[in-house]
């Protein structure tokens, strides 16, 4: 396991027990611990958390858009398939970028499960902002995550 940056580390008499690694607890053993003990460990010793450690969001619906001008299904299925063959393109891994599109073609409680054992952070509740346990960040226009209220029937 490679450790690339620790946000947090709790130590108990001395000893390093558990820490947070780009949003994701675990021991110093490299296991991965559920944040319930990271939790109870800092009621022993607090430490500063970073700001996206309470604030990782649970998936919830995108609240309605409207589109510039009214536009098609097909239009919208169009670019749609333009953004997630340019989006690996501009940063981050292809791997994210593929659970990031089957999580926003699928229903809230299967997107969740993709992006949590993907090791997506949401930190917008609609998956708009997202980041990897590297680090980088995956911004999502609206018009992959949901249709707009002025959607058009095809000709």
């Amino acid at each position: 396991m490679v450790i690339r940056r620790m946000y947090a580390c709790i130590e108990i008499e001395g000893f390093p027990v558990c820490g947070i690694y780009f949003g994701r607890c675990y021991t110093m053993l490299g296991l991965r611990v559920h944040t319930d003990v990271l939790k109870a460990a800092m009621e022993i010793q607090p430490v500063e958390l970073p700001v996206w450690f309470e604030t990782t969001k649970k998936l919830r619906k995108p609240k309605a858009w409207k589109h510039t001008q009214p536009i098609t299904r097909t239009e919208l299925r169009r670019m749609r398939d333009e953004f997630w063959d340019t989006a690996p393109h501009y940063g981050g891994q292809k791997e994210i970028w593929d659970a990031l599109r089957a999580a926003a073609e699928a229903d809230l409680n299967l997107g969740q499960a993709i992006v949590d054992s993907a090791g997506v952070i949401v930190t917008s509740a609609d998956m708009t902002t997202c980041y990897d346990e590297r680090g980088a960040k995956y911004e999502l226009p609206k018009y992959v995550l949901s249709e707009p209220t002025n959607l058009i029937r095809d000709s």
